[in-house]
């Protein structure tokens, strides 16, 4: 699925692509299940060489999507370390600047706004830090769904050929 270039700023819509890819990747696999579902069905106990390789062929390839969609998933929670501490480190310097400006307030209105100011950047870092954590989330997600859609896609044109 093609990312719209608001979805990286929109938690919202990137949890919808999530949704749209595993629906997708729902139905390849339905079609999948029953192409095998019929096979063996058909053949009963006494399946053929090709279809005796196809049900092996089944659990390894679950083993291998999994394991796909574990290390999609890592490449990206490892370079969220660096993606918190550069938010965190600028939402420190935001609160910092406020409460320097709280602290050097001359007159009792001054020390007012800068009061107001100092629970604006609060209210936003928290905001930020609420999107950042769901968007880092969803694109984790979105990674695992990927690889394992990918395997589910190949496995539908093969069986297809059949």
């Amino acid at each position: 699925m093609q990312t719209t270039p608001y979805a990286w700023f929109n938690p919202f819509l990137l949890w919808t692509e999530v949704l749209a890819s595993t629906g997708k990747m729902m139905l390849d696999a339905g079609g999948v299940i029953a192409q095998r579902g019929s096979r063996m069905a058909a053949h009963g106990s006494n399946p053929s060489a090709a279809d005796s390789r196809e049900m092996a062929l089944m659990g390894s390839e679950k083993l291998a999507a999994g394991g796909e969609a574990a290390r999609a998933m890592l490449l990206h929670v490892g370079a969220l370390n660096a993606q918190w501490g550069a938010l965190a480190f600028q939402q420190m310097l935001r609160n910092g600047q406020a409460l320097g400006a709280l602290a050097t307030s001359a007159t009792p209105g001054q020390f007012q706004a800068r009061q107001r100011r100092v629970i604006d950047v609060a209210l936003q870092n928290g905001n930020e830090t609420a999107a950042a954590a769901s968007s880092a989330g969803a694109r984790i997600v979105r990674s695992g769904v990927r690889s394992v859609h990918a395997k589910v896609k190949k496995n539908a044109r093969r069986l297809a050929k059949r």
